[in-house]
């Protein structure tokens, strides 16, 4: 009788064993409710079994993190924590999480005391190294901390947990860009991994990269709809892109679940005044851009009135060079050949005397050769058309100290002003351009020319 008690008492551990193993590999695989079921029906098998006991209570704690609301996951660990530690006072599994638990309720020096213990009954443990970590974190312990998520990546490295923690604490310290390698080595350790689609969201949030942001934490609310950090961080995203209403929906889905929730109130109260901001920035802008507008296009006006007054200088001096010419050419024509005349008739007198008066060949040179040269250095000349260029490159500067200005109280926006900008760089070019064909042309300046300058925008009413 006793030999088949003795066998049947064995057929049971064994069977407990199988259910232990299949409820871990369910546990790995996230689904923490069946891996409970099945520790349950194990325990009912193998009652003083304490890895069992402590394995089902590590499902509970994860699946309380899960469900943050809900306070049964993490009082149901604790009484399976107790049955574990009373069985075996050095199961390090079951110590890890009584400090990790006492490390959630904010009691971190007592909870790394039983952290301290795990690894001193199995000092390759990473998930209790990684808890040492957390718990440093939380105590201001900053470098400790990492050297402790460097144990635990030591110990185990293909555990994505320290890599994504270690990350966080670069989060929390203001280093978000730093945080991104240990969370996409935690991706890389574990494709999909939860926490790790979650704090990276956080980190880009912070860097201002919302679109990507926006992308992992809807990943994240997907696989865990109900946690409430998922939902804040998605509200507070969500607002910093101006999607007000959808950011309030996310903050009163966690009133619902938390009414007292400070992170969520306070959501909805940033949500409001970043609408009210936006409102009045845009106000501010509006009223920015017509008085932009309407300065650009009195800078327009003046300048096609100050290139009509060069133009009239610049036509009587094309005319006086002409003139210029004219009698220039003339009279060295008639030097040149009355110097030939004497020459052939014999008077070669009067020619070496005018030869060699000081400068003579010089002045009969230049009143043949210099004439064309000093039309074309009236055509060309810089110091005259180059006034309306200067002119105009003073112009832009002043659009652009006046977009300064304005960006300095805030109301600044490139892309709302950038097209008056454009307007006055094309029309400075168009203005050379006209003037050169002027000279080359020798036609007079089209003043209409000048107001073909594309995209001058009126200022629009307010709607």
């Amino acid at each position: 009788m006793t030999g088949a008690g003795n066998e049947n008492n064995s057929e049971k551990k064994k069977r407990a064993e199988e259910l232990f193993e299949k409820g871990k590999q369910l546990e790995n695989d996230e689904r923490y409710e069946e891996a409970v079921n099945l520790f349950d029906e194990a325990l009912n098998l193998d009652h003083e079994n304490d890895a069992i006991w402590s394995e089902k209570a590590d499902a509970l704690v994860l699946l309380g993190i899960i469900y943050t609301t809900d306070p049964r996951f993490f009082k149901e660990a604790c009484h399976s924590i107790e049955k574990a530690l009373r069985i075996n006072k050095n199961n390090a599994k079951a110590l890890n999480n009584k400090g990790y638990i006492l490390h959630r309720r904010n009691q971190n020096a007592e909870g790394l005391q039983f952290i301290e213990q795990a690894i001193q009954a199995d000092p390759t443990y990473a998930d209790a190294w990684d808890n040492k970590a957390n718990a440093l974190s939380a105590l201001g312990e900053i470098d400790k901390a990492l050297e402790a998520y460097d144990q635990a990546i030591k110990a185990d490295p293909d555990y994505p947990s320290p890599y994504c923690n270690k990350g966080v604490l670069f989060t929390r310290i203001d280093r978000d860009k730093e945080s991104l390698e240990w969370f996409d080595k935690a991706l890389q350790k574990k494709p999909g991994y939860a926490n790790a689609l979650l704090w990276k969201g956080v980190a880009l949030s912070n860097l201002g990269e919302y679109e990507k942001a926006l992308e992992l934490l809807s990943k994240y609310h997907t696989m865990r709809p109900q946690n409430k950090d998922g939902l804040i961080y998605l509200g507070f995203t969500t607002a910093d892109l101006h999607r007000y209403a959808e950011a309030n929906e996310y903050f009163n889905s966690v009133l619902k679940i938390d009414p007292k929730n400070v992170s969520a109130r306070w959501g909805k109260v940033y949500t409001e005044k970043s609408r009210k901001l936006e409102y009045e920035y845009q106000e501010k802008l509006n009223k920015f851009q017509v008085n932009l507008i309407g300065a650009g296009q009195t800078l327009i006006d003046d300048s096609i009135k100050r290139l009509g007054e060069f133009y009239g200088e610049f036509d009587t001096g094309f005319k006086y060079a002409l003139i210029k010419f004219v009698i220039q050419f003339i009279l060295g024509i008639g030097i040149f050949f009355g110097g030939i005349v004497l020459y052939t008739t014999g008077t070669t007198a009067l020619l070496s005397a005018i030869v060699s008066t000081t400068g003579g060949v010089t002045f009969i040179h230049s009143l043949i050769r210099s004439s064309p040269y000093a039309i074309m250095k009236n055509r060309t000349d810089f110091s005259q058309w180059m006034i309306a260029y200067t002119y105009w490159i003073h112009t832009l500067i002043d659009a652009n100290k006046q977009v300064a200005q304005q960006s300095c109280t805030g109301a600044g926006d490139w892309e709302k002003i950038k097209n008056v900008h454009k307007d006055l760089w094309n029309l400075s070019k168009n203005t050379i351009y006209i003037i050169e064909e002027c000279c080359e042309s020798n036609k007079p300046l089209d003043l209409k020319k000048l107001k073909m300058a594309e995209g001058v925008t009126e200022p629009q009413e307010k709607k």
